[in-house]
C-alpha cells in the first residue's frame, strides 16, 4: 500500500458515520469528505463499503484527502495505522444523525436555517440503519427536543440500550424528558455558551438563563431519584461575544450544575486573535489560572482550547 508524502489519515472513514436531514451519508458531521450515499435508498451497511467510500479511504491513505488540512476535529498527532480500504460494518464505533435544523432559538454563531421543516423520518432510520456495532449514538439538530422525529428515534435507540446522547439548548427539558434522559443516556450536553446570564442571552438569542438553570436542576433531581451515573456536560462555543468569559466558565462550571465541560469555537475567533496578540496573551493567562482552580483537570476538555493556544 502506497502512502503520499503528506499524512492525511482520517479514522472517521473507518469508524464513524454521519447522516444529514435528507438521509445523505458522510464520514464527518462537516459533510466531509463527500456524499457516500443515502439511507432513503438503501441500507447503511451496503453504503458503508461502496466504491465511493473505498476511494475516499484510499485518498486518506495516499496522503491526498482534500479536507484534511483545514480540519479542526481530528487529532493530527496520531499516526496512521496500516489499513485496507475495505472495513467491516461491525467495526464502526460512532453514529451521528442530524434530524433537522429546526430550533427554538437563534444563536449568533449558528448558520442553520432554524425555520426549515426538512426533518429525517425516524422510521426510515430504524429500517435502514442497524445500530448493532455502534457504541456511540449522537442525535443532532437544530434542537432535538423541538423535533418529534428526533425524540422518537431517541426513545428507540434508548430501548436498544445504545445510550444515545445529544446537545440541547436546555429550554425544553420538562419533567418527563428529564426522567427519560437520565435513564436512557450516559450524558447530555447543554449548550450554555456563557458564564453569566447577560452573555448567555446575547449569544443564545431567544433563550432565558433562568429557564435553562431550572432545567439543569431538573436533570440533577431526576438523576438523584434514579441513582444513575448520568453526566451533565456544559458546552461553550467560543465566539467574539463571550470570549472574555472562557476562564469564568472554567472557574464556575460546577456551580452552574455541570459535571464536566467542553469547548468549541467559531471560525472568526482564531482570525480575530491574530489581530489582538495582547488579548490572546491575557486570555491564555486567565485560562491557565482558572484551570488551577479545578480539582480534577480531566473534567475540562482542553482540545479546542489547545487549538486556540490558550493552554
Amino acid at each position: 500500500m502506497s502512502f503520499g508524502s503528506q499524512d492525511t489519515y482520517c479514522p472517521f472513514l473507518w469508524e464513524e458515520v454521519y447522516i444529514d436531514p435528507k438521509g445523505d451519508v458522510f464520514a464527518c458531521c462537516h459533510r466531509k469528505p463527500g456524499r457516500i450515499g443515502n439511507i432513503q435508498n438503501g441500507k447503511l451497511k451496503d453504503i458503508y463499503n461502496n466504491s465511493i467510500m473505498q476511494q475516499l479511504r484510499q485518498d486518506s491513505l495516499d496522503g491526498t484527502l482534500l479536507c484534511y488540512e483545514r480540519c479542526t476535529i481530528l487529532d493530527k498527532e496520531s499516526k496512521a495505522p496500516r489499513k485496507t480500504t475495505f472495513n467491516y460494518y461491525s467495526d464502526l464505533k460512532k453514529l451521528k444523525i442530524e434530524f433537522g435544523e429546526l430550533c427554538n432559538i437563534n444563536c449568533v454563531m449558528c448558520w442553520q436555517d432554524h425555520k426549515s421543516r426538512t426533518v429525517l423520518d425516524h422510521k426510515i432510520v430504524i429500517e435502514n440503519v442497524d445500530l448493532g456495532p455502534f457504541d456511540s449514538v449522537d442525535i443532532q439538530g437544530g434542537e432535538p427536543l423541538a423535533m418529534p422525529e428526533a425524540k422518537a428515534f431517541y426513545e428507540y435507540a434508548a430501548s436498544q440500550n445504545k445510550r444515545p446522547f445529544f446537545m440541547t439548548n436546555g429550554l425544553l427539558i420538562n419533567d418527563e424528558w428529564a426522567e427519560k434522559i437520565v435513564v436512557g443516556s450516559a450524558a447530555i450536553y447543554i449548550s450554555l455558551n456563557a458564564a453569566t446570564a447577560q452573555t448567555h442571552e446575547i449569544v443564545n438569542r431567544g433563550s432565558k438563563w433562568d429557564i435553562v438553570m431550572r432545567n439543569i436542576k431538573r436533570l440533577q433531581d431526576a438523576r438523584r431519584r434514579r441513582g444513575t451515573a448520568f453526566k451533565i456536560t456544559g458546552h461553550m462555543t467560543i465566539v467574539l461575544e463571550n470570549i472574555q468569559e472562557v476562564a469564568l466558565f472554567i472557574c464556575h462550571f460546577q456551580e452552574l450544575g455541570f459535571d464536566q465541560i467542553g469547548f468549541g469555537y467559531d471560525q472568526k475567533v482564531p482570525e480575530y486573535l491574530k489581530t489582538q496578540p495582547f488579548l490572546k496573551i491575557a486570555l491564555k493567562r486567565d485560562v491557565i489560572k482558572a484551570l488551577r482552580t479545578v480539582q480534577d483537570p480531566s473534567l475540562v476538555d482542553l482540545k479546542r482550547l489547545k487549538m486556540l493556544e490558550f493552554v
